[in-house]
């Protein structure tokens, strides 16, 4: 593995993940308020597990072939707390900016601080002149505040086609999705309804193996066994996430 740089902050540092990572990612992964906004399937800790080592290994890898990749986050005490960097482009040819944090560490400013290090690094000291950011908009309110702070702004959209061509990865994200709606996610159960239909709306696009009738009825079904979340919500959030299945694309260039 290349050279990885390592960076300081006030209270937070960036530094490369290492394999004795796999199990702190892996409990940030469980939350689902965290794993909503991304492609993996936690809805058990053996998958949180293995989408972690995946994760790792896929973003020291990044390091050798792109010269960019992604740290983990880690407090005073050299936890890991997230991760920000950077990944190959899913649009456009500038490196993708890609941060995440326990639930516990919002609000403290902390993804500002490692996003803002993450990003004067790769304008100060790598040829790119330019960072890009694919998120779920719709969704994700609190990556468009971040991002606007961050200095981007929307160019367009990418098609949920493009953006997640892998038809297994696909399914498990949908799966997830109606394991949250069954009782999986109790953390907001009025944006879990109308989020996960969203996202399984958006998913109902790509080839699945099933008709979009059926995850939607399998939506329904999961909802109404479910007293907390609302059917009318999830119904609303499948239509509007079907009639819309791209993601928003963000980029800011090197003052």
């Amino acid at each position: 593995m290349s050279s990885i740089p390592y960076l300081r902050g006030s209270r937070i540092s960036l530094s490369p993940c290492c394999d004795g990572d796999a199990v702190a990612l892996a409990h940030i992964l469980s939350f689902p308020q965290v794993t909503k906004s991304i492609t993996a399937d936690a809805s058990s800790w053996e998958k949180c597990m293995l989408a972690a080592e995946r994760r790792i290994g896929w973003h020291n890898s990044s390091w050798d072939e792109w010269g960019y990749g992604v740290w983990a986050i880690r407090n005073g005490a050299g936890e890991m707390i997230g991760w920000c960097g950077f990944a190959a482009p899913d649009i456009g040819d500038d490196p993708e900016i890609l941060y995440g944090l326990h639930p516990f560490s919002w609000g403290k400013g902390y993804a500002m601080e490692a996003a803002s290090m993450a990003l004067n690094w790769l304008f100060g000291s790598t040829p790119w002149r330019g960072a890009s950011a694919v998120v779920f908009g719709a969704i994700a309110p609190r990556s468009l505040t971040l991002l606007g702070k961050l200095g981007f702004q929307r160019t367009g959209s990418m098609a949920m086609a493009d953006f997640l061509p892998d038809g297994e990865l696909a399914l498990g994200v949908a799966q997830y999705e109606l394991w949250r709606l069954a009782g999986g996610d109790r953390t907001n159960a009025d944006d879990l309804s109308f989020q996960a239909g969203y996202r399984l709306g958006m998913l109902s696009t790509l080839d699945l193996a099933s008709p979009p009738e059926s995850l939607l009825t399998r939506a329904l079904e999961a909802a109404r066994a479910n007293p907390l979340v609302s059917s009318d919500a999830v119904r609303d959030g499948f239509f509007k996430g079907r009639g819309s299945p791209s993601l928003d694309w963000f980029h800011r260039t090197k003052e």
